[in-house]
């Protein structure tokens, strides 16, 4: 059995129009959103043995926020990947890690995160799949659990057990 947890970055900064959206910050709400999904995870239990982030400063800003809050073991590694990828880009890379990654933590952008999300999880508790249908907010939190490991994963077979926004942890 083995999940695939869903991060979409948290709230960026659109102040400086010269940067590039590769450049962009998280601004003083994502920042704030970054800490608290962090400690959320943690006290879910939540310990990704993998993690793959977007290389965009906002994306590493994100998991900057989170880092404290998840064991030291943790693989983390920079997917230069995941920035510009698509849904299929994005399901290619999480069905590549090892098998013996149980927990893959993926911190990415939208709409590929949404989209992987939508077509994963073909099961859950309706709340849960009404919710993550209508929309992925910045710092939302899915979780998808599967039958087998991550390189069996297959469209549709997913069951959501978790979506969480910050909106509603505070």
């Amino acid at each position: 059995m083995a999940t695939l947890h869903m991060l979409r970055h948290a709230k960026s900064s659109w102040d400086d129009p010269s940067l590039r959206d590769h450049d962009r910050p998280l601004d003083d709400r994502g920042e704030r959103a970054a800490v608290l999904m962090g400690a959320y995870m943690q006290q879910e239990g939540i310990a990704p043995d993998l993690i793959l982030c977007s290389s965009a400063q906002r994306t590493r800003q994100t998991l900057k926020g989170l880092l404290p809050y998840l064991p030291d073991t943790t693989d983390v590694r920079i997917e230069p990947r995941i920035y510009e990828s698509g849904t299929m880009g994005l399901f290619e890379l999480a069905a590549a890690v090892d098998d013996g990654v149980e927990d893959l933590l993926m911190i990415g952008h939208n709409p590929g995160t949404h989209m992987l999300v939508c077509n994963l999880a073909g099961s859950g508790h309706p709340d849960l799949l009404d919710a993550i249908r209508f929309k992925y907010p910045t710092a939302g939190l899915a979780s998808i659990r599967f039958q087998g490991p991550l390189s069996s994963m297959r469209g549709g077979e997913g069951e959501l057990v978790r979506f969480a926004v910050p909106k509603k942890l505070v």
